[in-house]
């Protein structure tokens, strides 16, 4: 894929699958106006034009000038009989577009219809892309957390949000193609925010098979409506009428699964309790950071044999580990700070031959990038008391499965875990077999499964496990 076509996040619909879409929804949404906010080559218009018989007008921009002559080339041909529609087509970046002033002028029903790009602002910003929506914290994340990277989001989700705050009083249907969490990220907005009425479906369609893309998407309607609140949506197998699963939202918090959380929800706590889910070491160093033994000696990441005192050394494990049968570190970490806001100078003194090592390698450090690791030389991020603990509960927040694991000390040291998991920690073995029993219980594995949306790159969230009762 070219650097042009990832900047505008560039998948055009093949014909199948918009002739389908509007065939399926032509016979329950019938428009007076269809607008196609980034038209590509026109496969939307052209379906929507074959199939939505009640059409007066279409709308449709794109950036992309040789895409929009496309578009009218083709769209010349499928005119004849349909000289009562009028059709609009220019070139326009949706970001300089007045939403609210085209949905006021357009006549109803409005159906706002099509593919949204694919990126996110942070891809986009890593070639410098210009095609990009004014910079702002869009989600609203605080402190670390946008730091961390939590404030990344999708373009389309950008999108579908302006032109939701756009929307007025009028009769208005939305049907896009977009990654599902987009879709899901796009339903919590609009139930929590309380601000327009919606009825929901979900389609799930094969973005491999379509796209040659690995990720989860979808076919998301929205009807504006003017009845009481619904907080739930329907999920469906492609344009089938099986409905496969019901979000809803409980407790402020998107649920997947809605009538097993209702079974199994006196498990679900919302107040903060005494132990605390914690997630693993993050550092973004791992050539210089992370160790391996071969014949009893040392090397790191780049081969080479690695000279150090044991003082700030410690068995290491990621979730790839957590998910086999014998759950034994395979790898080493050197942990510079007991918690972030140590200063590492002083490890000169304790372990000079780690002291010399880091300060080897001292550009790999220097060249991380996020602000995280500005405080401190060496620094690392994701530690406290509860990094030092003998004995942790945890689990892979990458798998799609739920798999509580029990980890003691080794080699006379307790296990540290990367940031792809989460745990809890005990000093107390018995505790910890206690709290090991508990997390995989029935109704704890039924609570997590309902919460748990599979389709996401890391399905299991600290913020989801957070709300299991760890006490009865």
């Amino acid at each position: 894929m070219n650097k042009k076509k990832d900047e505008f996040g560039d998948f055009q619909t093949p014909q199948s699958l918009t002739d389908a879409i509007c065939q399926h929804f032509s016979l329950k949404i019938f428009p007076k106006t269809i607008i196609e906010p980034t038209c590509g080559i026109g496969n939307f218009v052209l379906s929507g034009l074959k199939y939505f018989q009640t059409l007066n007008k279409i709308m449709a921009y794109d950036i992309n000038e040789n895409y929009i002559q496309k578009t009218v080339t083709r769209v010349k041909k499928l005119v004849i009989g349909k000289e009562n529609c009028k059709i609009n087509i220019q070139p326009a970046n949706f970001y300089q577009l007045d939403w609210s002033k085209i949905l006021i002028q357009a006549e109803e029903p409005i159906l706002l219809i099509g593919n949204l790009p694919w990126i996110t602002n942070s891809e986009l910003s890593q070639f410098q892309g210009l095609n990009l929506p004014e910079k702002a914290n869009f989600e609203k994340e605080l402190g670390i957390h946008a730091i961390m990277g939590n404030s990344n989001f999708d373009i389309s989700e950008w999108m579908i949000s302006t032109i939701l705050d756009s929307i007025n009083q009028k009769k208005t249907f939305l049907i896009f193609i977009c990654k599902t969490n987009v879709a899901r990220k796009i339903l919590r907005k609009i139930w929590t925010e309380n601000k327009i009425n919606v009825v929901a479906n979900i389609y799930k369609i094969n973005a491999r098979k379509l796209f040659s893309i690995a990720v989860d998407a979808c076919i998301f309607e929205l009807s504006i409506s003017n009845q009481l609140e619904n907080k739930s949506c329907n999920v469906y197998n492609n344009l089938g009428n099986d409905v496969i699963e019901k979000w809803g939202l409980h407790f402020n918090k998107i649920i997947r699964n809605i009538d097993l959380f209702l079974q199994s929800y006196t498990y679900y706590s919302r107040k903060n309790q005494e132990i605390k889910w914690r997630s693993g070491v993050k550092h973004n160093c791992r050539k210089i950071l992370e160790l391996y033994k071969k014949n009893g000696q040392l090397y790191n990441l780049l081969g080479e044999k690695v000279d150090i005192e044991d003082t700030y050394l410690f068995p290491y494990m990621k979730s790839s580990c957590l998910q086999k049968e014998d759950v034994i570190p395979r790898k080493w970490i050197i942990i510079t700070q007991k918690s972030p806001s140590d200063n590492t100078e002083h490890i000169s003194n304790v372990a000079p031959k780690t002291w010399d090592y880091l300060i080897k390698h001292e550009e790999y450090f220097t060249n991380r990038k996020s602000r995280v690791f500005k405080k401190t030389k060496f620094s690392i991020f994701g530690v406290g008391d509860y990094t030092f603990k003998s004995w942790k509960i945890a689990i892979s927040s990458m798998y799609k499965q739920i798999k509580f694991v029990k980890l003691g000390v080794y080699e006379d040291k307790p296990i540290v875990l990367d940031d792809t998991c989460y745990f809890l920690s005990f000093q107390d073995e018995q505790q910890a077999d206690n709290m090991l029993k508990h997390l995989n219980s029935s109704e704890i594995h039924s609570l997590l499964d309902a919460m748990t949306f599979w389709d996401d790159k890391r399905p299991i969230k600290i913020n989801t496990l957070k709300h299991l009762k760890l006490s009865g």
